[in-house]
């Protein structure tokens, strides 16, 4: 079972907690959190959910003037931190429960 250690939620998970971590250390310069923090996770996602939904706001929108796109890309920077922060936690559960299971197996 060792070989199924490393899959695609725990290179997800790793990839939300290292932006996370990255976003906390330029903001905040001492995290309060232990290593397997969940609130890694959620911060990363709520920043690559922003940067994604503002870009996805700003190239739907009509590009007659640039207040709507603007708008667009707030609103769609907003809408994509709500969602990243869902997806962060629930990549960080399923991520847990595998390795969970992986080590009830180990122990068989």
């Amino acid at each position: 079972m060792k070989g199924l250690r490393f899959g695609a939620w725990k290179a997800l998970n790793a990839t939300l907690r290292s932006v996370g971590k990255g976003v906390t250390w330029v903001v905040v310069r001492k995290a309060g959190c232990v290593e397997e923090c969940v609130a890694y996770a959620m911060i990363g996602g709520a920043v690559l959910g922003a940067v994604c939904g503002a870009a996805t706001g700003f190239a739907f929108l009509d590009h007659s003037g640039a207040r709507v796109a603007i708008e667009g890309a707030i609103l769609g920077g907003l809408l994509g931190i709500c969602i990243g922060i869902g997806f962060g936690a629930s990549v960080d559960t399923v991520e847990t429960n595998i390795e969970d299971v992986l080590k009830s197996l180990d122990s068989k």
